[in-house]
């Protein structure tokens, strides 16, 4: 072999590690369908079994804890600069129920883990991930689940039928007198 073969064959052999390094540090997005159809679990019906409380040994298939990972990258991007506490994977809880080839991950802030601490309103997220490996169904707390419709109550408790938002009296809606 010639010595510019060699090192041709180097540079390519090195372009290529370095593009295989490069996907290892930073996972490439998983593009969302936004599925509405997804109709997701109840989480907390049940009891959870929690992994590592006890020091028997569990096991987990490696689509699950796939699915966990693309979850939680999701949720809170690899980053390299310093995070807070409670912007960290670890600062998180993690449920999860398979449904067929369906995974879904509930993510919710661990205030224990930072120190205690109140948890944040709208902190969390669910996710519907595929066995292959594909963002289903993502919804952050505070975002509505289910598609808009008209006429439907809003947080207030109206609707488009009524005439507007009425005015409440201060007393905490007790009738007023005459």
């Amino acid at each position: 072999m010639s010595f510019a073969k060699g090192v041709m064959r180097t540079g390519i052999l090195a372009l290529g590690l370095g593009a295989l390094m490069g996907c290892a540090q930073r996972p490439r997005p998983v593009p969302i369908e936004n599925d509405r159809s997804i109709v997701f679990p109840q989480f907390f019906e049940q009891d959870a079994v929690e992994v590592g409380a006890k020091t028997e040994p569990y096991e987990l298939d490696g689509v699950v804890l796939q699915a966990i990972s693309i979850a939680a990258n999701d949720f809170l991007p690899p980053s390299t600069r310093e995070r807070s506490c409670g912007d960290r994977i670890e600062a998180q809880r993690y449920r999860v129920i398979r449904q067929g080839p369906v995974i879904f991950v509930r993510i919710d802030e661990d205030p224990a883990f930072c120190g205690g601490g109140y948890v944040s309103l709208d902190s969390g997220a669910k996710y519907a991930i595929s066995t292959d490996g594909r963002i289903l169904r993502r919804v952050v707390d505070g975002e509505p689940e289910g598609p808009y419709e008209p006429g439907a109550p809003d947080a207030g408790g109206s609707s488009a039928g009524d005439a507007g938002p009425q005015p409440s009296p201060l007393d905490g809606g007790a009738p007023r007198g005459p």
